[in-house]
């Protein structure tokens, strides 16, 4: 009898939780990620973390440890240093397109059970070779017109989104925001939808990573190359296709 009480009890708490009102603010602006929560008429701010404000009193002086003499090292010698270069993460304009659809897919999905505050996107196309840009600009907005019947769905309040085209730069822009609330239960479910878009994706850019780097391997013979380029050309079709 005791074990029902409490098994009902703790059905009781988790139906509870899973009613409550939470929601969150979350983008990728200006290079910059920011995450904070939303729950009771509270904001917590996860990242970045917010710096406690100096009260004007001064610190305290730290006690400085008295260092051990240690054996000078002797500086190694080596070639000439080159500049570190930045590392990009190896995922395509495609790949990052059907993401944002992935997330599109699995809020929409629940609009009639969550409340959109805001939502941007901002696109930007850059570039060194035009012709390539004015290509990846013409998907870009296929793609925004076949995402468009999703973002109606969001019926955000305060919604921005447009494209742009950048010759001067050579790695593309992305913008992307999104604020809104919802019951606890509804994360989880929307959670798994949007989860589940996203891993299809991630396999798809890891094959694809896999075969630039069996055809890109030493040794390959030219026309063997070409057909592997032409193989997974067609491959990316078929997939951004269905």
């Amino acid at each position: 009898m005791v074990f029902l009480i409490i098994l009902g009890v703790l059905v009781l708490l988790i139906a509870l939780i899973m009613i409550v009102p939470v929601g969150f603010d979350a983008g990728y602006e200006q290079g910059k990620i920011r995450v904070a929560l939303k729950a009771a008429g509270m904001k917590l701010q996860l990242f970045p973390r917010k710096k406690k404000p100096d009260n004007g009193e001064p610190k305290p002086p730290k006690k400085k440890k008295e260092k051990k003499t240690k054996k000078e090292k002797k500086p190694k010698e080596t070639a000439d240093e080159k500049p570190k270069e930045k590392k990009r993460l190896d995922i395509t304009l495609e790949e990052i397109l059907d993401l944002l659809r992935a997330v599109l897919d699995g809020v929409a999905y629940f609009n009639d059970r969550i409340r959109v505050d805001r939502f941007v996107l901002h696109l930007t196309v850059a570039g060194y070779d035009p012709y390539n840009v004015a290509m990846a600009y013409g998907k870009i907005n296929a793609w925004l017109s076949g995402v468009a019947p999703l973002c109606k769905k969001l019926n955000a309040r305060n919604s921005d989104v447009w494209t742009a085209v950048d010759f001067i730069d050579d790695w593309p822009h992305v913008d992307f925001a999104i604020a809104m609330s919802f019951r606890i239960g509804t994360l989880f479910a929307m959670g798994i939808r949007t989860g589940v878009g996203a891993l299809k994706v991630l396999l798809r850019r890891r094959k694809r990573i896999k075969r630039e780097a069996k055809a890109a391997a030493p040794g390959q013979p030219a026309e063997l190359t070409e057909n592997t380029e032409q193989t997974i050309q067609e491959e990316e079709r078929k997939a951004a296709n269905g």
